[in-house]
């Protein structure tokens, strides 16, 4: 999907991870977005990993959402 992160225009992925050998997973999102000032690719890769929450992921999932918009670069104030 596309979306904003920074103040750029982002691409962003959503699912779900899993251990192939073991019962473990959760929730993924990940953000993609270039910085046409330094030409850097910036990744953010949000993984939720709570196995003594099996059920409730869902919070630790948003507060993960709200920490990464948060994220900035120095030139986002320059558009």
């Amino acid at each position: 999907n596309r979306t904003e992160l920074a103040g750029y225009p982002a691409l962003e992925t959503r699912g779900l991870w899993w251990h192939p050998e073991d019962i473990l997973g959760g929730p993924m999102i990940n953000y993609v977005f270039f910085d046409e000032y330094t030409s850097r690719i910036y990744m953010i890769d949000l993984a939720v990993f709570a196995p003594e929450f099996v059920s409730e992921k869902e919070p630790l999932i948003r507060q993960l959402e709200v920490i990464a918009s948060t994220f900035t670069t120095q030139y986002v104030n320059r558009k």
